[in-house]
């Protein structure tokens, strides 16, 4: 490294900076990855909001969200006439009393304010998390709170169509057998995606098992826990089959 250079850290992403009289434009402002801006909404097209965490977010394909997340690929699913939203929102949870609601956030009232004609909501794989599944009360307040959540999307004034997805399944590390993120799969497995189920069968509206079609692609997650571009499209093209279906 050149004499008197110096190293800047922004937002996680190292600038190195050589001279020290070189006057270098450098932007400063980098979007943030936990609180993305919300999505534009095209009034011409059937609105579908994606609501949930980091696996709606996309962030296993980071990079190019904008094209290889869920939402993205969904839309191109379902054609022209329909734009998907993405709220999807890193490490969220649905339990109010773990460590990240989602309930909380902005983009839960942004969400419900854009009177969507579809939501499709996933929230579960972090509640799995020991230090927050502990307070799920066995799985009752999930199940009472995820009920009054869907209720709050369900009831808005415009009356629209809901999807509650099953999460998909997590997968150790083949070198240390361990989850990453803390994710509890045996949580996820029996008892999350069995609420998940519950609450949709007493509210009268459709779930999708996105566990069951994961659960034999360990290749769709490289980190065990987020899709890849292929896992993604497999999701969407599930949602979009069971949504065709009801059409």
């Amino acid at each position: 490294m050149k004499k008197g250079a110096k190293i800047l850290i922004v937002s996680g992403i190292t600038l190195i900076v050589l001279g020290v009289t070189a006057a270098i434009a450098v932007p400063l402002v980098v979007k943030s990855i936990d609180s993305p801006n919300p999505p534009s909404i095209d009034p011409n097209k059937t609105k579908v909001a994606c609501i949930g965490d980091s696996i709606t977010y996309g962030h296993g394909v980071w990079a190019t969200r904008n094209r290889d997340s869920y939402p993205a690929l969904l839309e191109k699913e379902l054609g022209t006439t329909c734009q998907a939203l993405n709220y999807g929102l890193n490490g969220r949870t649905l339990l109010n009393e773990a460590d990240r609601p989602y309930s909380k956030e902005n983009f839960y009232e942004v969400s419900r304010s854009a009177k969507a004609d579809i939501y499709i909501i996933m929230l579960g794989t972090n509640d799995s998390k020991p230090f927050n599944w502990d307070k799920s009360q066995n799985g009752s307040l999930y199940k009472s709170e995820l009920k009054a959540f869907v209720s709050s999307y369900k009831n808005l004034d415009n009356s629209p169509t809901i999807y509650l997805l099953q999460p998909p399944k997590a997968f150790p590390d083949s070198k240390t057998g361990t989850i990453a993120f803390s994710i509890d799969d045996n949580v996820i497995k029996n008892e999350i995606r069995h609420l998940v189920s519950e609450v949709a069968a007493e509210l009268g509206i459709v779930s999708i098992d996105l566990y069951g079609l994961t659960e034999s692609h360990p290749e769709w997650f490289p980190d065990g826990v987020h899709p890849n571009a292929n896992g993604n499209l497999a999701i969407a093209k599930q949602i979009a089959s069971v949504m065709k279906k009801g059409a």
